[in-house]
């Protein structure tokens, strides 16, 4: 890794915990951020070699080997497309976005004979966002999801070091259309639920009364409204068909518990804790 010169572009918490491990691991990093207070962070914690407040952008993306981009995906077409001519080493190109269906075909295409260019997502993050919640150990032992639809061999065998070197546990393999279907339960739902739940008793004094299962059940309602609104649109239409899931669930619940139903209550919590179980085994 040594041999990369590195450029993350969006130096937040994913990017900036990024940053932090190749600095560790000795590595050059360079960064590019929109917000002057982010870069000089990064520069006083020794975590960028050089950054669009130090040099000019197009040298930092004409001298980059590996770049990586950490920005909303919308965003992220956008840069590509404003920037993809200024690439001249062939680079690496890879991005951690939350969805890959609204992204990934447009960067792939607008990337051809540019750079190679494999989409990934870290299954990492912190209720707080922001460089200065960074942590070189955010990725360890995390999963990754590797978008490899026709990627070079040379290519992913750098991504499989980059992933090595950030500590990740487990990479799995997927399609942009399996990884999209996967994120809407496994992580959008999961938003969704924490935010409604968090939002049933709004204004009540009700934090004195709970205990760890609401508190862990609730991490993540404190959310970041921007990115995951984008998140929830770019990838609506699947993301509709998981919520009427739990609906039904929710309302088979609903209707054990106005009939009375104990045994139809306990099979359903026998079934979740036997799915549950099935994440514990997977670690």
């Amino acid at each position: 890794m040594t041999s990369e010169r590195f450029l993350i572009v969006g130096t937040g918490l994913i990017g900036g915990s990024i940053a932090r491990r190749l600095k560790e691991k000795g590595c050059l990093v360079d960064g590019i951020d929109s917000d002057e207070l982010t870069l000089a962070y990064g520069h006083e914690e020794g975590l960028l070699d050089r950054s669009n407040a130090t040099h000019p952008m197009s040298q930092l993306i004409e001298e980059a080997t590996f770049i990586i981009l950490c920005l909303y995906p919308l965003s992220q077409i956008d840069w590509v497309k404003a920037h993809k001519n200024e690439m001249k080493q062939h680079p690496l190109v890879i991005d951690v976005a939350g969805v890959k269906g609204a992204c990934y075909p447009q960067c792939k295409q607008l990337l051809t004979g540019v750079a190679d260019y494999i989409a990934t997502h870290p299954m990492a993050g912190r209720e707080k966002s922001g460089i200065i919640n960074s942590s070189a150990q955010l990725f360890h032992g995390a999963n990754l999801i590797l978008i490899e639809d026709g990627a070079d061999d040379k290519a992913k065998e750098r991504v499989l070091k980059l992933a090595e070197c950030l500590g990740f546990g487990r990479i799995i393999a997927c399609d942009a259309a399996t990884h999209d279907q996967r994120i809407a339960f496994l992580s959008q739902l999961s938003h969704i639920l924490a935010v409604s739940l968090m939002n049933t008793h709004p204004g009540e004094d009700l934090a004195v009364y709970s205990g760890d299962s609401f508190r862990d059940l609730t991490r993540i309602a404190k959310i970041n409204e921007e990115m995951w609104s984008e998140l929830f649109l770019l990838n609506q239409s699947v993301l509709l068909e998981e919520l009427k899931s739990f609906q039904k669930q929710l309302q088979t619940f609903t209707n054990a518990l106005e009939q009375g139903d104990r045994e139809a209550m306990k099979e359903m919590m026998q079934l979740s804790t036997s799915e549950r179980e099935k994440f514990d085994e997977a670690k």
